[in-house]
This record gives structure tokens, sequence and C-alpha cells, in this order.
């Protein structure tokens, strides 16, 4: 009877005579066909309520101001608010230097776990957006993801990070002998420079002994060239300078070119 009532409510919405006769009137065959529509909606309606669901605590991570020496951590509430079990099956992040871990992968229904969010800074400089994802069996949205944002300061930092020595073909005897760096502690503790060395053979760092740098101070290094020395082709190579602040060492790398023109 209930197909007749379906038909009823849609034809006094419609304000249309009704005949619950299914195969007197052509027009009981697009009421059945509404009211299996509707019926059919329903149903799946009711499915998705039933539905595991991923719901997390927040979806932005922002560490703010970070030193490039030490990792920091975050932690986000995930809870399963639907009515089925939910299985985390994997935790991609964009980049090494992001790591999530789950506390536990399946949570039934009302139940929560912690995501443990680590952000290693090493190596990077200013501005940091990383992205974490969850892979779930979640059948409205699979994919649930976390931006984690860092703000990095080197402890200390080459000013350049590269140099490039020109030599000029068609201009014999030309070449730029010595080009100068700095090395910036950015940090409120003393810097200790241990080791300021360029693998390049022909290439040598002027004054490179130990030293100490003071807070918000700066040492400049002058990187020349051999007298004697006169290329064939572009090479490329580094200086390795190795920095302590406290009992943390930190190596950085000086990049160096030979361009011919």
């Amino acid at each position: 009877m209930w197909p007749c009532t379906c038909g009823r409510v849609i034809d006094r919405m419609l304000e249309l005579p009704v005949d619950c006769t299914w195969t007197r009137q052509p027009r009981s065959i697009m009421i059945r066909w509404i009211c299996f529509t509707a019926v059919a909606g329903l149903l799946v309606t009711g499915t998705a309520g039933r539905a595991q669901t991923l719901t997390l605590e927040r979806s932005v991570v922002d560490f703010g101001l970070v030193y490039d020496n030490e990792s920091v951590v975050a932690r986000v509430k995930i809870t399963n608010t639907g009515n089925a079990q939910l299985k985390i099956d994997k935790v991609n992040t964009t980049c090494g230097c992001t790591v999530g871990r789950l506390q536990k992968r399946q949570l039934e229904p009302g139940e929560s776990t912690t995501a443990t969010l680590t952000f290693d800074p090493t190596g990077k400089n200013g501005a940091e957006s990383k992205v974490v994802t969850f892979v779930t069996n979640d059948p409205v949205q699979a994919n649930h993801t976390v931006t984690v944002k860092a703000q990095v300061i080197p402890l200390w930092e080459l000013e350049p990070t590269k140099l490039q020595f020109v030599f000029r073909t068609k201009a014999p005897g030309f070449k730029q002998g010595s080009l100068f760096f700095r090395i910036i502690n950015n940090s409120e503790e003393e810097l200790t420079l241990l080791s300021v060395d360029s693998r390049a053979p022909n290439i040598r760092i002027e004054n490179n002994k130990p030293v100490i740098i003071s807070p918000g101070e700066s040492q400049q290094y002058t990187a020349s060239v051999r007298d004697d020395w006169v290329p064939d082709r572009r090479t490329s190579s580094k200086v390795m300078i190795v920095g302590r602040i406290g009992d943390k060492e930190q190596v950085k790398k000086l990049g160096l070119r030979v361009k011919i023109e």
C-alpha cells in the first residue's frame, strides 16, 4: 500500500488527481519511478550515515618560528565519527623531513587515536609547508590531510651559499682570483667553527683556522684560485664547513663553480 501513499503525496504536491491503479494510467508509471528513486535515495543516505568517518581535530599544524637544529613534534586527535569500523591503511608525507605515526590504525565507532607528527628542519631555511595524508576506508573521503607549517631559522648560515669563478678565454689573463663569503651566527650562543675546507684542489680558503663567532656576529672568508691554474672545462665542487653550538654539530656546504666564457 505504501507505493500508493507515496503516489498520493506526490500528486497532492502537484495538485493532480490520484489513481492508485498501477496499470490504468500511463501517469502511474511515472509515479512508480519517482517512488522507487526516492526510496533508493533514502537507502543510500542511510547507508552513508552508518559508514565509517574520519574526523580530524585540526587540519593545520603551525610550528611558527623554529631553529634548524632540533625536530619539533605535534599531536593531532583522530576520531571515527561513523557507525562502522574505520581503518587507516597508510600515512603518507610529501617530504622525508616529516613523519606521521599512529597509536592505532583501526578505530571502532566513537573511538579516537593520536597521530604524532614530527618535523625535522635540518637543512631548511625560511617558510616550509608539508602535507601528511591519512589513507582510509572512509567511503565518502578516503584521503584526509594535515598541513604542517614552520618558519625555519638556521642557527648559523652562509652568505652567499654559492660562489662562481669566471674565466674568459677571449680575454687572456682575466679571471676572478678571489671571492668572499660570510658565516653568520643567528643563535643566542657562541658558534665554534671547527673546519672550513675546500674540496676543490685548485681553490683554497684563506685563514681557515678554528674560530669562535659571537651571537649575532659573522666571520668573513676568502676563497682564492691558484695563480697558475687555468681550467679547461667547467667544474663544480664545494666547501665543507663544520660548526658547533653547544653540543650540537652541523655541517653546511658552500657550492663552488668554475665557469668558462
